[in-house]
């Protein structure tokens, strides 16, 4: 995600018989760029889906979050150790938290971005899990009976429980989880979507994927966030050989989608690092590019891979919504594919993030080379509150279209 969100966060949670399972979520750079004359500040922190959608704060608020959040990531750490034992993919897993998350929107509720629509101030990014463990018979016949044949509905969300999702009833089409399995029951006639995180699930991914699709996947998500080194962090010729490997065996069964970048690099065709980057020595991959140099440089590596759509996230200040058209206008024109916008969110005051998702919403739906869009997400505290209704913010998700 852009403008790399600042605090690593985390949970794990124990399945009863069928599985053990560790969700992990890292916030790892939450930063906002202040406007005050014409110099911005950056701030940043080094580590990293704490579900939520954030932002970027002053730089008290963002040392203490960014405190807490690295003991609660290190705890998180050692449970999941604990309860992953056989699964090699959670190391590259990203780790989601329901009270870090909640943290987050507690903090974007009374925070004020001041920034005008030239401005790039991000939102706080937060990250997400991948989940790399076998699909149990329970679980299967749940994600089975929940899935869908494919709908025209543009509009899905990102999720850590399944159970959250059914709140906003038939206003989404589809949702993802950052894994490979629904891990629940979802809302009748909703599609789930299964991701390859990251290199560490792949191992998994082709006996997963062929479920998915049995069950009625129509879509295939590839490598999450591979252009940052707290997600996936993946060379653009690795994640070519990856796609090659993975994903090109599905070719004709599912729409197959490009790995998910990151706005960090600003406009596509930028070679500059614009729009809130990360520190070069904070970024493993920052001589291969970010964002979309990444994504050029993946695209000419993998020239003769079979791509229905490019994945794209996009984080910025909530006012800034001229930024939002021109990044994905250019992209569409760029690239000549439709796009998937896998994650976005905008920084603000609860009243700034509903306007923007007004108008974001109204944009992507009016956009023919959008075809689908989900917005960051279905958490509690955010989009819904910990017994599954909705938030404000969650309700103008709901209709705003």
């Amino acid at each position: 995600m852009s403008s790399h969100r600042s605090a690593s966060v985390s949970k794990s949670k124990s399945k009863s018989k069928s599985r053990s399972k560790s969700k992990s979520l890292s916030l790892s750079k939450l930063e906002v760029k202040l406007a005050a004359t014409s110099s911005l500040a950056k701030y940043s922190s080094s580590s990293k889906k704490a579900a939520s959608a954030g932002a970027k704060f002053s730089t008290s608020s963002l040392k203490k979050f960014s405190t807490s959040s690295k003991a609660a990531a290190t705890s998180s750490k050692k449970a999941a150790s604990a309860a992953a034992s056989k699964s090699a993919a959670s190391a590259a897993a990203k780790a989601k938290s329901a009270s870090s998350v909640a943290a987050v929107a507690a903090l974007l509720k009374t925070t004020a971005v001041t920034t005008t629509t030239t401005t790039k101030s991000s939102t706080a990014t937060t990250t997400t899990s991948s989940k790399t463990t076998t699909t149990s018979k329970s679980t299967t016949a749940a994600a089975a009976a929940s899935s869908a044949a494919t709908t025209t509905n543009k509009k899905g969300l990102g999720y850590n429980t399944a159970s959250f999702t059914t709140a906003f009833g038939s206003s989404i089409g589809w949702v993802y989880n950052w894994g490979q399995d629904a891990d629940g029951t979802l809302y009748p006639g909703v599609e789930y979507v299964p991701m390859l995180w990251g290199s560490g699930s792949e191992s998994t991914w082709i006996a997963a994927a062929t479920q998915a699709i049995e069950e009625g996947a129509t879509a295939l998500l590839a490598y999450n966030e591979p252009d940052y080194s707290a997600q996936a962090n993946l060379t653009p010729a690795r994640a070519a050989s990856g796609w090659k490997t993975y994903m090109e065996p599905f070719y004709g069964k599912a729409k197959l989608i490009s790995p998910a970048i990151t706005n960090s690099a600003g406009k596509p065709g930028s070679s500059s690092l614009a729009c809130d980057d990360p520190p070069a020595a904070d970024h493993d991959l920052i001589s291969t590019g970010i964002g979309s140099p990444w994504m050029d440089q993946f695209l000419g590596n993998c020239s003769s891979c079979h791509i229905d759509a490019i994945a794209m996230h996009w984080y910025d200040s909530a006012t800034n919504t001229g930024y939002i058209n021109a990044y994905f206008d250019d992209a569409a024109t760029r690239w000549g594919k439709k796009i998937w916008v896998t994650e976005y969110a905008g920084s603000g005051t609860v009243a700034q993030q509903q306007t923007f998702l007004e108008y974001a919403n109204a944009y992507f739906e009016d956009t023919a080379a959008i075809e689908k869009y989900g917005a960051f997400g279905d958490f509690a505290g955010t989009f819904v509150n910990s017994n599954g209704s909705l938030t404000a913010l969650g309700t103008t998700y709901k209709n705003a279209i």
